[in-house]
């Protein structure tokens, strides 16, 4: 039997098939309202919350609520943040909060100052009240970080919230410690763990530069791994190491310079230097070793280095990587060293360099011949010169053979000081004073580039060596030498002159300008210019002696005048003009009441001459009693 089914008329479903119509009619409605107020709720929250973030932007970018939004970004950040510009939030095309005047400081002497600031965020943390900033910009900013970094890496390393941050630096400036980098555009990434890397170009002192930089997870001691490349005037350099707590960075210094140069170097840095050690330096020939430190408060470099096979013309590189203006001291010592494009044995110097002035100190530079060139030299910043200098050449025609020049057979030896002025590179030895051979010398050399000025003062001069030694052309042609010369007592061959005065140039021609020496009791002079191929440009002489006796010794031994003739007073006036196998030459000539005169033309090379000659006396009887 089928069991009895129960039913409960009480239940809905059970007695709405015996309502009536209007009972329906009502019980509809009511389930309807009950059915409306479930949407209203959700869509009166939605309708709040867009209203809400219509009303954020207008609340953020009121004036009043700038100090709300300043306290919730500096509790954000962990820093104070100031905004003293304007400051709005969009949302199309997406959320960005944008704001001008932006100043960042940290108690660890951070500041961050920027024309504009903008935070591109992302939507949907934003819509579960999470803010994720995924790009900023930052418009012209400064950015000053002290050294050493107050806590170490922590001082740099990223927030948590701004674990995947892509930045933009636009013309930035950005100060870290004592280095200035200018005109900075680069990008920075943040990683988690407070790794953070930046990329970029720029300016350091004054010149174009590219820097990257990464910095590694912060470990549990508050350490981090850090890696520097830079690139600036052909140089690239990179830094690798460790940066603790204390800010100490302990690493290694890579550099790669033109002409296959390279140097590296264990670097240790502190709040107080940075040091380097186990210095080489070099391209397969060119060496240099040692250590340095640099400190920073002041600014002082120090250096003892050694060296071999120096060329300082491809050592100019290093320029790019050292501060102007630095005040260094280096120790440095040197064998086979290339300066100014010759060589030289050796080189021990002591530079010293400052804002004030250049100085160098216990200079030896040895020469070839076995000499020295020693003293002490300063330059001041507006390029002047001072100091004393000492020259030792034992052997001088090694020593002027090994710089291009034909030796002066009479000058075996040098020994020279002198003071050291003018300016840089025209520099001036002052007092000069010292001997030349057997020849003592004073007075001064100026010297500019392709140009020198001298006046010298000699006790004694041998006239014939000199004369050999110009005419093997010791100076280039583009080069010029001119001045004055005085000598006490100057011999040429068997004619001997006291007084003698010289002023001459040489310019691609010997111009002796003016001469005049005192000779057996008389005066004589002239001038002479001699072009390519000893060509005789022109010549003038006079002598002028009141006795024609010293004279007899020059004449040839076939040729005797009688005594009576050579005691009387002698005059001659000469002009020359043409090559050395046939000058052409004009001379006249008073001997007493004799007067001569000629044209004859002169062959040095033979030697020998040709050309008419006349003698004339105003009575010819007394004349033929004179010649007998």
């Amino acid at each position: 039997m089928n069991p009895i089914t129960q039913w409960d008329i009480t239940k809905p479903e059970f007695r709405e098939p015996f309502l009536s119509i209007d009972e329906r009619k009502t019980g509809s409605r009511v389930i309807l309202k009950r059915k409306h107020l479930l949407w209203a709720a959700p869509l009166a929250l939605v309708l709040l919350f867009c209203g809400l973030l219509l009303a954020l932007p207008a609340f953020v970018a009121a004036p009043k609520h700038r100090a709300a939004v300043e306290a919730f970004a500096s509790r954000l950040t962990g820093r104070d943040v100031h905004i003293n510009g304007k400051l709005s939030l969009s949302y199309l095309p997406q959320p960005e909060i944008t704001a001008s005047g932006i100043t960042i400081t940290s108690p660890d002497k951070e500041v961050i100052t920027a024309r504009a600031l903008a935070l591109d965020l992302a939507l949907p943390p934003l819509l579960h009240g999470q803010l994720v900033v995924r790009t900023l910009d930052l418009d012209r900013p400064t950015i000053s970080l002290p050294w050493p970094l107050p806590g170490g890496i922590s001082a740099v390393a990223p927030p948590p919230w701004l674990a995947a941050l892509h930045a933009h630096i636009k013309n930035g400036h950005i100060r870290f410690g004592a280095m200035d980098f200018t005109g900075v555009d680069a990008d920075l990434f943040t990683g988690p763990g407070g790794s953070v890397s930046v990329s970029g170009n720029g300016e350091f002192a004054q010149r174009p530069a590219s820097l990257s930089v990464a910095i590694g997870e912060t470990a549990h001691d508050s350490s981090a791994q850090v890696s520097v490349q830079g690139t600036a005037d052909g140089i690239n350099g990179s830094i690798s190491g460790t940066l603790n707590a204390q800010s100490e960075l302990a690493g290694v210094l890579a550099l790669q310079m033109p002409d296959n140069l390279t140097a590296k170097a264990q670097i240790r840095a502190n709040a107080a230097s940075v040091s380097a050690s186990n210095i080489i330096l070099g391209n397969g020939h060119l060496k240099v070793a040692g250590t340095a430190k640099l400190n920073f408060s002041p600014l002082v470099l120090e250096a003892n280095l050694t060296g071999d096979n120096i060329d300082f013309g491809k050592l100019s590189h290093l320029q790019a990587v050292l501060p102007q203006r630095l005040t260094a001291q280096v120790v440095f010592n040197a064998t086979n060293v290339l300066l100014l494009g010759k060589s030289f044995p050796s080189l021990q110097v002591v530079l010293r360099t400052g804002p004030l002035e250049s100085r160098i100190t216990k200079l030896s530079l040895g020469l070839p011949g076995g000499g020295s060139l020693s003293g002490n030299l300063a330059l001041a910043p507006d390029s002047s010169l001072s100091g004393h200098l000492w020259l030792s050449a034992p052997d001088l025609s090694t020593l002027a053979s090994n710089f291009g020049f034909p030796a002066e057979t009479d000058w075996s030896s040098a020994h020279l000081q002198a003071d050291l002025g003018g300016i840089w590179p025209s520099p001036v030895f002052k007092s000069l004073s010292g001997t030349l051979g057997q020849d003592h010398v004073d007075g001064q050399i100026s010297l500019s580039p392709k140009h020198a000025s001298f006046r010298l003062a000699f006790d004694k001069l041998a006239l014939l060596p000199l004369a050999t030694w110009l005419g093997n052309k010791p100076l280039d042609k583009s080069f010029i030498a001119e001045g004055e010369l005085t000598v006490a007592h100057a011999d040429a061959g068997p004619i001997k002159f006291s007084n003698l005065f010289v002023d001459a140039a040489i310019d691609g021609y010997l111009n002796i300008r003016r001469a005049s020496a005192d000779l057996y009791g008389g005066m004589a002079g002239g001038s002479l210019m001699l072009g390519d191929d000893f060509k005789v440009a022109s010549a003038h002489a006079f002598l002028d002696l009141p006795s024609a006796t010293p004279l007899a010794a020059l004449l040839p031994a076939n040729l005797k005048l009688p005594p009576d003739l050579l005691h009387n007073h002698v005059n001659l006036f000469v002009a020359a003009a043409g090559p050395p196998t046939a000058i052409a030459t004009s001379a006249v000539a008073k001997l007493g009441d004799f007067t001569l005169t000629a044209s004859p033309v002169i062959d040095l090379s033979k030697p020998t001459l040709s050309g008419a000659i006349s003698l004339r006396h105003p009575n010819a009887i007394e004349a033929m009693k004179v010649l007998g």
